[in-house]
């Protein structure tokens, strides 16, 4: 509940007088407290969840638009789980370096960079700059979308 106090002022000048809102006090505002906290807990648990699912995203993206040769570089493509640093939230995601061997791989797909960057290769599957290109295409919605999914995520609890 809410109680809210106001002072009543003369113009001289009008010859009116006028209520002005001069407090709000609120009654209760431990649950309110609770609350807020309780929501800042459930967002804090959902966010990594969301930006892992968005990042798995775009690597699927990603690796629609890799050149295969082989299938070693495709098959690189990797996210790494989310990981709190301070108050931010890290999701990597890359192809190459260790992920490329193992998996079934024969070898590390090292080389990752280099058919990412260069633009005047030619292939017959895919095209350079295979994950900054989904990664443009994602950031112009990505606040709408992790603010969906938080709505979503925070509704259903």
């Amino acid at each position: 509940m809410a109680t809210t106090s106001f002072q009543t002022y003369y113009s001289k000048q009008t010859g009116t007088q006028a209520k002005v809102l001069t407090g709000i006090t609120l009654d209760g505002t431990e649950n309110l407290l609770a609350s807020l906290d309780g929501l800042r807990a459930r967002g804090e648990a959902s966010v990594p969840k969301i930006l892992y699912r968005i990042a798995e995203q775009i690597m699927t993206e990603a690796k629609g638009q890799t050149p295969v040769d082989t299938g070693n570089l495709r098959a690189s493509g990797h996210v790494l789980p989310p990981e709190w640093i301070g108050n931010w939230v890290l999701v990597m995601l890359g192809f190459g370096g260790p992920a490329g061997a193992g998996k079934g791989q024969k070898k590390d797909a090292g080389y990752a960079v280099y058919v990412h960057e260069n633009l005047a290769a030619r292939h017959k599957v895919g095209n350079a700059k295979y994950l900054e290109r989904p990664m443009l295409a994602w950031a112009s919605k990505l606040e709408a979308k992790i603010g969906a999914d938080l709505r979503t995520e925070l509704e259903r609890r």
